[in-house]
């Protein structure tokens, strides 16, 4: 949706400049390995894990996640210095977007409780120790905060570019369309597996909630990038993760920061754009119950 983080050419440059020096293995075991985005993407492993193909499937993946995990475990600054990059550079589109300038240390509050979640996503699902994120890599980021954002500029400003080319053309209904075409061969795979244990009618229930779930936090991300919401939170503060993770938990939490920094005025302006274009979320999810219906047939007259 035109978004996109740094090149790892940025990676490895940003690590020089911190003294880190670059690791290519680093870079690909995050983002080519098991897991793309590994720390922020885990995999729980069934138990138990023979029990039938796709329980096996999965353990063999977590088996393999943990195991690059572990390996990243020996390179912690390389490591968390790949996910606070990553973070640092939506801030930085953001913030080029609005025209704001960065605050370090509010950017840097929230980057260190990425991290922190990120540890305790390894912890919860893999089950295995991880060290937690160096204290000298915030105090570094810090001290390097404007020559880093620099670097990151001009990338960021082509993939920012990107996605409002992305907005100027964007068809909300096709949007939709597209979201549950996208998410419907994985439907598919829920329905196969959820059928196996529950009777077909439960099964297509599921699998429509299923659907409409996933349905409804696309559509909430881009509608919440249309308001600009999801630009304020990144340059004012709030986690970038629960961003993506739960977006009703961000309007209650971080929208009170984001109110506090701007002012009375703003908070106006903000909460209109943003009832907006939840009020537009809302028609678009009615719109694509129906088109989940559809989809559900179709998976079922697939699987009959």
């Amino acid at each position: 949706m035109g978004g996109g983080m740094p090149s790892w050419r940025l990676h490895w440059l940003i690590a020089d400049i911190l003294g880190y020096g670059r690791d290519e293995l680093v870079e690909r075991l995050i983002d080519a390995g098991p897991l793309h985005d590994i720390g922020i993407s885990v995999v729980k492993e069934p138990y138990p894990p023979y029990m039938t193909e796709g329980g096996a499937r999965r353990h063999k993946l977590a088996r393999n996640a943990k195991q690059v995990l572990q390996k990243l475990a020996s390179k912690p600054h390389l490591f968390y210095l790949h996910h606070a990059l990553d973070d640092l550079f939506e801030r930085v589109k953001s913030s080029r977007l609005l025209g704001i300038e960065l605050d370090p240390d509010t950017v840097l509050r929230g980057i260190r409780i990425d991290l922190h979640d990120i540890r305790l996503r390894i912890l919860g699902s893999m089950r295995i120790s991880f060290p937690l994120p160096p204290s000298n890599l915030f105090e570094n980021l810090h001290k390097h905060f404007k020559e880093i954002t620099n670097v990151l500029s001009d990338e960021a400003m082509e993939k920012l570019n990107k996605r409002l080319e992305f907005e100027r053309r964007i068809n909300w209904s096709e949007f939709v369309h597209q979201v549950i075409e996208r998410m419907t061969p994985r439907a598919k795979k829920y329905f196969n597996g959820v059928s196996r244990i529950y009777h077909v009618e439960k099964a297509i229930s599921m699998t429509e909630t299923y659907l409409l779930n996933t349905t409804r936090f696309y559509v909430a991300v881009e509608a919440s990038k249309r308001s600009r919401f999801y630009d304020y939170v990144a340059v004012y503060g709030g986690s970038l993760r629960k961003f993506y993770t739960n977006i009703s938990t961000l309007v209650t939490e971080a929208l009170a920061q984001v109110i506090m920094e701007l002012g009375l005025q703003q908070e106006q302006e903000l909460m209109k754009s943003l009832e907006n274009s939840w009020r537009r979320m809302e028609e678009l999810i009615e719109e694509a119950e129906k088109l989940i219906n559809n989809a559900i047939k179709n998976i079922i007259i697939n699987n009959a």
